[in-house]
């Protein structure tokens, strides 16, 4: 009961006035939301579907969509009461396939292998959709070779006794072979396996083995890490079409010019991405390595890249230290520190602000962020009147809750809820002692946050009649979530390493370009994606070693990107490019 708690306290705090809303509106909100990464206004949308039409012509779907939102928030015990829920109600479902997949990925993140092995089989023998079999085949063949014992494939042989299985069990087996030095022994294996069963389901699985998968034959290779998981996966491919849409662009002017992505997953785990990179690397003539998403990996693969010598990009991760690990890594997204510093400097050499307060979150990045700005304003001159913190998801105020044995009403979880976040800006000493007078005792206020508690903390800004300027980092930068709330923030002025204008000539023009090239238009991440790739091509020269093209990425030129510009200043390897972004009268406008 007790784990289950905090759903139940969000059904809760859910189940308010809106009835008005048409189940589509709501659907479509949702998966905006979802489409964006707000996954908790996501969830917001699918539970106020489930209660206000439960009997709709979405619910399954919604059901779904409700299922990997809490995915994404690392709820996996929600995700659990969401798939057995579904199958108890909807067994003849078109998404049970869906279901089970999204099961198996959550018993994955909890370690339990097996159980994960079992829902993506399920898919695998049953689901009619050939990319989500291909998808869950994949992790059942990653999964079992990083994580089963012989005992255990062997007890899955004796459930499993069906052609699929036995195949996948000859191609683990050669692998092990081939990782043991047997080469021989698993080559022959596996040929034999392909001349008898050349359209197997796990037959591409086999061909890469032998060497006969088409990458593997490129002599300059940008070798791409990404997640064997689902959403980040997601991720990842979409950073990958970009990516490759780049080089499409490089050969189609160098003809005749050998270079490719070799594209490899990793799970979840920090030992078996170390094998799995130092077993690639070994295997093929890489000339860069990029990714993953996953921040410790991330750190693992520094290390790696020192000892193999070969440039590693880190594109997503604004963790602080990669490339104290290795001289040869590079991160294209600012750190922690960077971005406080910036937008701390900023705020006193541009702004003119003389004394700030902050509100941050009470994690690694919130403090980081908070630690760099505040010495950024004392270091220019300025003041840092206070600093208050609050928990991300609010665990403090969840961990009231469930020892309040006087909380019995939606209402009162309501009151108890404002009253959480306006302590939160209580505490801020703004110079002014009523709500009633405009606060004018700062003339800054730092608010570090992300795109899912905008909508609790910009009324707050109002509330208060805080008479100041508003600062943000990147966690500001949603603009369905600004025009939601614009009349609580107008004025807001936040930072962020990757923003485009939807009005530029240069976004129109590679939108028309992507989409005549691949029917598809460009999202987030494809932007990102090439951007990066574009970034390195602009450094490489046919026949250039990874020595080489790391000395010419250190000294780069300032690359000026689509979404994200890529300059080394002060921290060596470090991106220090940030666009400072203004929110007025509803129109975001890049300022600097």
């Amino acid at each position: 009961m007790k784990k289950i708690f905090p759903i139940i306290i969000l059904l809760v705090l859910y189940s308010l006035a809106y009835m008005q809303e048409s189940e589509q509106a709501l659907f479509d909100q949702g998966m905006a939301a979802y489409r964006n990464g707000n996954y908790s206004e996501a969830q917001n949308s699918f539970f106020k579907i489930l209660q206000a039409y439960p009997e709709g012509n979405l619910k399954t779907i919604s059901k779904l969509m409700l299922g990997k939102a809490y995915y994404q928030l690392g709820d996996y015990a929600g995700v659990e009461i969401v798939c057995e829920n579904f199958f108890k109600n909807h067994p003849n479902s078109s998404y049970l396939d869906d279901i089970h997949h999204l099961l198996g990925n959550s018993f994955f993140k909890r370690n339990e292998y097996q159980k994960a092995v079992e829902e993506w089989l399920w898919v695998v023998h049953n689901s009619k959709d050939p990319r989500l079999k291909k998808k869950s085949g994949s992790y059942v063949f990653h999964t079992m070779d990083q994580y089963f014992s012989e005992r255990e494939i062997r007890s899955f042989e004796l459930k499993y006794q069906d052609n699929i299985f036995d195949g996948l069990v000859t191609i683990l087996r050669a692998k092990k072979l081939i990782e043991k030095g047997e080469e021989s022994k698993g080559n022959v294996l596996l040929r034999k396996f392909l001349r008898e069963e050349p359209n197997h389901f796990y037959a591409e699985e086999a061909r890469r083995l032998v060497g006969e998968f088409p990458l593997t034959a490129r002599t300059n290779n940008f070798i791409y890490f990404k997640a064997v998981d689902g959403e980040l996966k997601e991720i990842g491919d979409k950073i990958e079409s970009g990516m490759r849409y780049a080089i499409s662009e490089y050969q189609t002017r160098n003809q005749g010019e050998q270079i490719d992505i070799q594209s490899v997953e990793l799970d979840q785990s920090v030992a078996s991405a170390l094998l799995t990179a130092n077993q690639k690397m070994k295997n093929s003539q890489r000339l860069c390595l990029i990714g993953p998403i996953d921040a410790d990996q991330c750190a693992a693969l520094s290390l790696l890249s020192k000892y193999e010598q070969s440039p590693y990009v880190v594109p997503l991760s604004s963790e602080v230290g990669y490339t104290q690990l290795s001289p040869y890594t590079f991160q294209l997204t600012p750190d922690v520190e960077t971005k406080g510093r910036f937008i701390g400097e900023y705020a006193v050499q541009e702004l003119g602000l003389k004394k700030v307060a902050i509100l941050a979150p009470a994690n690694d990045y919130g403090k980081g962020f908070a630690r760099s700005f505040m010495e950024a304003i004392q270091a220019n001159g300025a003041e840092v009147v206070t600093d208050q913190w609050y928990y991300l998801f609010f665990t403090e105020y969840l961990a009231q809750l469930e020892d309040d044995e006087n909380v019995s009403s939606d209402d009162s979880i309501q009151a108890g809820f404002r009253r959480f976040m306006e302590k939160k800006f209580e505490d801020i000493d703004y110079g002014q002692d009523s709500t009633q007078i405009p606060a004018t005792g700062i003339d800054g206020l730092l608010i570090v946050t992300n795109p899912q508690y905008i909508s609790y903390i910009a009324p707050q800004f109002a509330f208060h009649n805080i008479n100041c300027m508003l600062l943000g980092n990147e966690g500001w930068n949603d603009p369905d979530q600004l025009q939601k709330f614009k009349q609580y923030i107008d004025g807001l002025t936040y930072i962020t390493s990757r923003y485009y204008d939807r009005d530029s000539w240069n976004y129109k023009e590679f939108t028309t370009r992507y989409r005549l090239e691949t029917k598809k238009t460009p999202e987030f991440y494809q932007l990102f994606g090439y951007d990066t790739m574009k970034w390195i091509l602009q450094n490489y020269r046919p026949g250039i070693t990874p020595e080489e093209l790391k000395e010419r990425l250190e000294n780069t030129n300032l690359y000026q990107g689509i979404i994200a510009n890529i300059q080394f200043v002060d921290k060596p390897r470090v991106n220090e490019e940030l666009k400072v972004i203004k929110f007025s009268v509803g129109q975001l406008v890049q300022v600097n």
